[in-house]
């Protein structure tokens, strides 16, 4: 009679066993599954964010010493920006208007090749996981903050962009951290638009949490103590010494994107000051 029972609950314990083995095979199966769903969707909208920005691109020429399109240019080198030259850009604003109304400026980093327009939405949902091209794709556009002023006449103005695993959007601002000889060897970014063109010297870059007072408004009589506190804060070793004269009150840009995966909560940002700046029909 022993022997029966010890038999059976065997075969029991096997049962279950087999049962709770084909139950995790299967969880495995259905977590690959989606897993794998997951990273081909994923694939899928970098793909087609990588193609919607190159065609963009076809707007956005940069031009080299020799006076040829980057496109055309085989050498590949970027172009150097001295204390007062004017980069050389070909900008179809007109045609950049037409496929987005939203079209705000074009942003054009050289150190990190960064070469995007920036939408102005109703409010900073609305550019989160839409293209430029208005179509949904989790990553999003370039786009100013929409409590900024439209013409970037504030003392500090917000453009935000995702911070894309393939480097695009915001995806190369941490590169900054990784080498700092990027922001020094050519420490300047551009805001283009149909009236100008705007440039920046980088001051200041860091990592921060997102409810950081660095994010509230900037007023005239705490500018300088706003800027200190960037200085203090910076990654750039040579921070300090930008040369920029911020009793003047300069105009402020800050690029900001998340700091990356394991790090919610946490941003990057980068920080410029306007130090010169060319009206549109202003000799090249």
């Amino acid at each position: 009679m022993d022997d029966r029972k010890r038999s059976r609950g065997k075969k029991q314990l096997r049962g279950r066993n087999l049962w709770i083995f084909r139950l995790l095979l299967l969880l495995s199966a259905a977590g690959i599954l989606l897993f794998g769903s997951l990273f081909l969707k994923e694939y899928r909208e970098y793909r087609a964010a990588d193609q919607e920005y190159a065609s963009l691109r076809e707007h956005i020429e940069v031009g080299t010493e020799s006076g040829e399109t980057e496109e055309s240019a085989e050498s590949g080198e970027k172009a150097e920006s001295g204390e007062s030259e004017r980069p050389e850009l070909k900008i179809d604003y007109a045609a950049l208007q037409k496929v987005n109304p939203d079209f705000s400026a074009v942003l054009y980093f050289p150190a990190l090749d960064l070469r995007y327009p920036i939408a102005a939405g109703k409010d900073n949902e609305d550019y989160m996981h839409r293209s430029f091209e208005g179509k949904s794709n989790a990553a999003g556009s370039i786009f100013l903050d929409a409590a900024a002023s439209k013409d970037y006449s504030d003392l500090n103005t917000f453009v935000f962009g995702h911070n894309m695993k393939n480097g695009s959007m915001f995806g190369k601002l941490k590169l900054l951290l990784k080498d700092p000889g990027l922001a020094s060897s050519n420490p300047y970014l551009y805001l283009c638009r149909p009236d100008g063109i705007r440039k920046y010297r980088i001051f200041s870059y860091f990592v921060t949490d997102v409810e950081d007072a660095v994010y509230r408004d900037v007023t005239e009589a705490d500018y300088e103590s706003y800027v200190e506190r960037s200085l203090k804060r910076s990654a750039a070793p040579e921070s300090s010494e930008t040369g920029i004269d911020f009793t003047e009150k300069p105009k402020l840009l800050t690029l900001s994107t998340c700091s990356g995966p394991g790090s919610a909560g946490k941003r990057l940002l980068v920080q410029a000051a306007l130090v010169e700046q060319w009206q549109e029909g202003d000799a090249q």
